[in-house]
């Protein structure tokens, strides 16, 4: 059994420079100025309110570079995959899943919030199962980063309850290591799978599976019934 990661993740501070973190803030900078930003938003089942954007060129400097530096830590030579930024609006969430082959390690990067400005000591946090199947929450900020092994720990984000100015804006910078078997780094666990590949969410719960258009996503939500995933995770919004 390979374990590259002693927990499933590990938290990086300070590993963006002022420059790196600058180019961030700027590549958003359009967006989050919006008067009405979360017209901006379109509905997405796995996050609901959100806007995202795939593979921009804008990171890819920052997506070799700190690739270099995972791979110097962790002693892996990590390749890039795929960017992905994703600016969470009011009411927004991640539910719990795992990720597809594609997006098996992932670098998660605040690039910035406003909810603590908005509302008093809110934060927005990133929360994972780990190997020893203990919940933990991370709050992340601009400028660190959470490295997690998104393909085998079940990760997610509660949801964001602010105000309609509020965003949380996350770029994804995910990894791959060629040649690797997943059956080496397979830790037999299995809760939920995404496979952004078909757009669908598959809950694995007492070997049932339900694939959720958005339409019924809402309504699970809104009758608070993915409390029976995480009672932990306050879904009713």
């Amino acid at each position: 059994m390979i374990t590259l990661l002693d927990h499933g993740w590990k938290y990086y501070d300070n590993m963006l420079d002022h420059k790196q973190r600058k180019l961030l803030q700027e590549s958003i900078s359009d967006i989050v100025s919006s008067d009405n930003i979360q017209s901006l938003g379109t509905f997405d089942p796995m996050r609901g309110n959100v806007i995202q954007h795939g593979d921009l060129e804008v990171y890819n400097d920052i997506h070799q570079d700190l690739g270099r530096i995972l791979s110097k830590d962790i002693g892996v030579k990590f390749t890039p995959s795929h960017t992905w930024r994703t600016i969470y609006l009011n009411n927004s969430f991640m539910v719990p899943h795992r990720d597809n082959e594609e997006f098996a390690f992932t670098l998660s990067i605040p690039i910035d919030s406003n909810i603590e400005r908005v509302v008093e000591n809110r934060q927005f946090s990133f929360w994972v199962l780990d190997y020893e199947n203990v919940i933990q929450g991370l709050n992340v900020y601009p400028g660190c980063g959470v490295f997690y092994y998104g393909k085998e720990i079940m990760h997610w984000r509660n949801p964001l309850i602010a105000n309609d100015d509020s965003y949380v804006a996350q770029l994804m910078l995910s990894y791959r290591i060629d040649g690797y078997r997943q059956e080496d780094f397979s830790k037999d666990k299995f809760y939920l799978d995404y496979d952004a590949r078909i757009g669908n969410s598959a809950i694995h719960r007492n070997d049932a599976i339900r694939y959720m258009d958005p339409e019924t996503f809402k309504d699970a939500i809104s009758k608070g019934s993915l409390n029976m995933l995480l009672p932990e995770a306050d879904w009713n919004f």
